[in-house]
Protein backbone atom coordinates (compact mmCIF):
# COMPACT_ATOMS: atom_id res chain seq x y z
CA UNK A 1 0.00 0.00 0.00
CA UNK A 2 1.34 3.55 -0.67
CA UNK A 3 -0.17 6.86 -0.07
CA UNK A 4 0.85 9.96 -2.35
CA UNK A 5 -0.51 13.03 -3.31
CA UNK A 6 -1.76 15.78 -0.92
CA UNK A 7 -3.55 16.86 2.47
CA UNK A 8 -6.79 16.25 0.71
CA UNK A 9 -8.41 19.27 1.03
CA UNK A 10 -9.73 19.36 -2.55
CA UNK A 11 -9.94 17.32 -5.69
CA UNK A 12 -6.44 18.87 -6.90
CA UNK A 13 -5.11 17.84 -3.51
CA UNK A 14 -6.76 14.38 -3.03
CA UNK A 15 -4.75 11.79 -1.39
CA UNK A 16 -4.33 9.14 -3.65
CA UNK A 17 -3.83 5.54 -2.70
CA UNK A 18 -2.14 2.90 -4.81
CA UNK A 19 -0.96 -0.91 -4.89
CA UNK A 20 -4.06 -2.08 -2.38
CA UNK A 21 -5.85 -5.58 -4.28
CA UNK A 22 -9.49 -4.87 -3.64
CA UNK A 23 -11.94 -1.82 -2.19
CA UNK A 24 -12.13 -2.99 1.53
CA UNK A 25 -8.36 -2.55 1.62
CA UNK A 26 -8.45 0.56 0.06
CA UNK A 27 -11.02 1.84 2.68
CA UNK A 28 -9.05 0.94 5.38
CA UNK A 29 -6.31 3.20 4.21
CA UNK A 30 -8.20 5.73 4.06
CA UNK A 31 -10.00 5.43 7.65
CA UNK A 32 -6.07 4.58 9.04
CA UNK A 33 -5.25 8.15 7.37
CA UNK A 34 -8.44 9.67 8.94
CA UNK A 35 -7.19 8.06 12.29
CA UNK A 36 -3.58 9.30 11.94
CA UNK A 37 -4.65 12.74 11.13
CA UNK A 38 -7.29 13.46 12.89
CA UNK A 39 -7.82 11.36 15.60
CA UNK A 40 -10.60 8.35 16.70
CA UNK A 41 -14.03 7.97 14.19
CA UNK A 42 -17.13 9.08 16.51
CA UNK A 43 -14.63 10.34 19.42
CA UNK A 44 -12.29 13.14 17.62
CA UNK A 45 -14.53 13.04 14.21
CA UNK A 46 -17.54 12.03 12.74
CA UNK A 47 -18.72 10.72 8.75
CA UNK A 48 -21.57 13.83 8.32
CA UNK A 49 -21.70 12.83 4.12
CA UNK A 50 -19.51 10.27 2.03
CA UNK A 51 -19.96 10.93 -1.89
CA UNK A 52 -18.34 9.16 -5.18
CA UNK A 53 -16.67 11.35 -7.36
CA UNK A 54 -16.40 10.87 -11.43
CA UNK A 55 -14.03 13.36 -13.27
CA UNK A 56 -14.71 12.35 -16.80
CA UNK A 57 -12.04 15.18 -17.92
CA UNK A 58 -9.10 13.08 -16.22
CA UNK A 59 -10.92 9.68 -15.61
CA UNK A 60 -10.01 10.10 -12.03
CA UNK A 61 -12.70 8.42 -9.40
CA UNK A 62 -12.49 10.15 -5.82
CA UNK A 63 -13.81 9.47 -2.41
CA UNK A 64 -14.68 12.67 -1.02
CA UNK A 65 -15.80 12.63 2.66
CA UNK A 66 -17.38 15.28 4.64
CA UNK A 67 -16.33 15.32 8.51
CA UNK A 68 -17.39 17.14 11.25
CA UNK A 69 -14.09 17.70 13.81
CA UNK A 70 -14.79 17.73 17.61
CA UNK A 71 -14.62 21.41 17.36
CA UNK A 72 -17.62 21.34 15.38
CA UNK A 73 -15.80 22.36 12.44
CA UNK A 74 -16.78 20.71 8.78
CA UNK A 75 -13.87 19.86 6.62
CA UNK A 76 -13.75 17.57 3.15
CA UNK A 77 -11.00 15.25 3.04
CA UNK A 78 -10.91 14.19 -0.59
CA UNK A 79 -9.17 10.43 -1.42
CA UNK A 80 -7.96 9.79 -5.21
CA UNK A 81 -9.15 5.92 -5.49
CA UNK A 82 -9.20 5.16 -9.42
CA UNK A 83 -6.34 2.58 -8.59
CA UNK A 84 -8.64 0.53 -6.38
CA UNK A 85 -12.13 1.33 -7.94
Amino acid sequence: MKIEGGMGKSKEDAIIIKDVNNGFEGIGVEYEWLRNAYGVKDVDWSLQLQSLISDDHSARVYDLLELKLKSSEIIEIWFDITDFY
